[in-house]
């Protein structure tokens, strides 16, 4: 119960809070950060990190966050502070490794597809999606492993609060390292 009285206490933003990189991909333009207080790793999104110069954030560095509880989930919502683990390592941006502005970032970017990717359209429905976390999955009608769906790819075409679980849609699919993902989804009256 203890636990759970902290993670209501955070959540309402009430302090900002120091928090340590547990894991982020640039790539994908995510991670998460945590502190033993709470038993929950909070999201981060890249989109915070616009403070800290778009500086990509390596495990253990420490952010000072405001963190908010939105959707069942913990997000950070503003960094106020940042601490490298390693102040004398080089800083990497984003835009380093996505050279775009993180802000215009489409989804191919993200998933990084070449020319040459196959790309097959699918019928399915919608597994989850969670916009604080900035992605979720599909189930094809055909089976088989779950389709990867990026936040941005769904932000892009206004589909934010349409993706509910059972919703039908057409999906483009391609193959990544990962595994599928949609390259394009689009609703379906079915």
């Amino acid at each position: 119960m203890e636990k759970a009285k902290k993670t209501l206490s955070i959540s309402k933003g009430l302090k900002p809070i120091w928090l340590k990189v547990k894991w982020f991909d640039a790539v994908k333009g995510y991670g998460f950060l945590k502190d033993e207080k709470y038993p929950s790793d909070i999201f981060l999104h890249y989109s915070m990190l616009a403070p800290c110069d778009f500086v990509v954030p390596d495990k253990d560095d420490q952010y000072l966050c405001e963190v908010a509880f939105e959707k069942g989930e913990l997000a950070v919502k503003k960094i106020l502070q940042h601490k490298p683990f390693n102040p004398f390592k080089t800083k990497r941006r984003i835009t380093d490794i996505n050279p775009v502005d993180p802000k215009d970032v489409k989804p191919a970017r993200f998933m990084q597809l070449d020319d040459n990717a196959v790309i097959t359209e699918e019928l399915g429905h919608i597994k989850w999606y969670n916009p604080l976390k900035g992605f979720g999955f599909a189930r094809l009608d055909k089976g088989g492993q779950d389709v990867f769906i990026h936040g941005s790819l769904v932000e892009s075409q206004g589909l934010r609060d349409k993706l509910v679980p059972g919703k039908r849609l057409k999906l483009k699919v391609t193959l990544s390292q990962r595994g599928p993902e949609a390259r394009d989804i689009e609703l379906t009256n079915d």
